[in-house]
């Protein structure tokens, strides 16, 4: 479960790095926070979570999976709103790695 959550950590990351800038001239969908938020998520694409963390000013940053149809989801939120910064298909959760193995 560590390995895991290291993976969605760095997936988020990279996420954020590549995706972040290129939505400058494209703002996030943000709204209010409201916890009914990730109740869509799941009834509209059967997503839920399967990575959250804290970032170094206190945003929360929430990864949904779908992982039969691959759809994701990937939140910041503060106590004042949520924004989607990012949403797509092809998504999977991968399984933990064995301490030192590689991945084939």
């Amino acid at each position: 479960m560590k390995h895991l959550r290291a993976l969605l950590l760095t997936l988020t990351i990279v996420l954020s790095t590549f995706t972040l800038p290129a939505l400058a001239g494209h703002a996030p969908s943000c709204t209010p926070f409201d916890t009914a938020v990730f109740d869509e998520l799941y009834a509209d694409y059967g997503e839920s979570p399967v990575f959250t963390g804290v970032g170094k000013n206190g945003e929360v940053v929430q990864i949904f999976l779908n992982p039969e149809t691959g759809t994701f989801t990937l939140l910041v939120s503060n106590d004042e709103v949520v924004c989607e910064t990012v949403s797509g298909t092809g998504g999977e959760a991968h399984k933990p790695l064995a301490p030192g193995s590689k991945e084939s």
